[in-house]
């Protein structure tokens, strides 16, 4: 299979396997019914606020902010295949790029199994315009999806920002595309500004893996025989 094929390959099961994610998610939320909300409230309000809400405000206030940062929200798919078409367009290394999206969208449910967290939107009613005051830190059965820790999204844009790094207009507009997914993701309720700080260390382990080259098997060293010694003829 040529370059072409893999990327037209891997694009093509985008939907596939998005929707084989979603399942697994959809089985977490049966498995780990009491969600720990309130924890992660906690730790977004430590400097004396909270961040979700405030930008949730502020994305809600401004309609054609609010347009703007919806579709952001929607597009990823589109972008990472715009990333990878760039790649495949410059002949730059595709598969370590490939291998990382695989990581990314594979290994996040297991994390989202070990944390479950449904998001602001889902956890605390009257989200961004009424702000919860101090919480149990009690866990809270709510029947709802658990993406949150760590945000897919975020990671996504930190992800597409690295691979666009050595096209000029690419950068930019991953730039930007980070930003609005910061805005959407918290602005929308979707997430806590903690999940979106839980995504920089998990970017850089799915980096890490997609980057991983297996060792080749290392040969012991070809030993020459020993040269022979010359005998010398024993008098008679």
């Amino acid at each position: 299979m040529n370059r072409n094929d893999t990327v037209a390959s891997c694009i093509a099961a985008v939907v596939p396997g998005t929707c084989l994610v979603n399942f697994f998610v959809a089985q977490i939320e049966r498995v780990r019914p009491y969600k720990y909300d309130n924890w992660i409230y906690r730790i977004d309000g430590v400097f004396g606020f909270q961040p979700s809400w405030a930008i949730g405000r502020f994305v809600l206030n401004n309609p054609f902010l609010r347009l703007v940062v919806g579709l952001s929200y929607n597009v990823l798919g589109f972008v990472i295949a715009g990333v990878l078409i760039l790649y495949l367009g410059r002949k730059w290394p595709v598969m370590p790029q490939i291998k990382t999206w695989i990581y990314n969208f594979a290994l996040a449910p297991f994390v989202y199994l070990l944390i479950p967290v449904v998001g602001p939107a889902q956890a605390f009613s009257g989200f961004p315009w009424v702000t919860p005051g101090r919480v149990e830190l009690v866990p809270r059965l709510i029947r709802s999806g658990c993406n949150c820790i760590p945000s897919v999204h975020f990671s996504s844009a930190l992800l597409v920002c690295y691979f666009a790094r050595k096209s000029t207009i690419g950068f930019g507009i991953s730039i930007v595309y980070a930003v609005l997914t910061l805005l959407s993701t918290t602005g929308f309720g979707q997430h806590y500004l903690f999940d979106l700080v839980c995504a920089v260390p998990y970017t850089y382990m799915v980096w890490w893996l997609g980057h991983l080259r297996p060792r080749k098997p290392t040969r012991a060293p070809r030993l020459d025989p020993a040269p022979r010694r010359s005998v010398p003829w024993a008098g008679i």
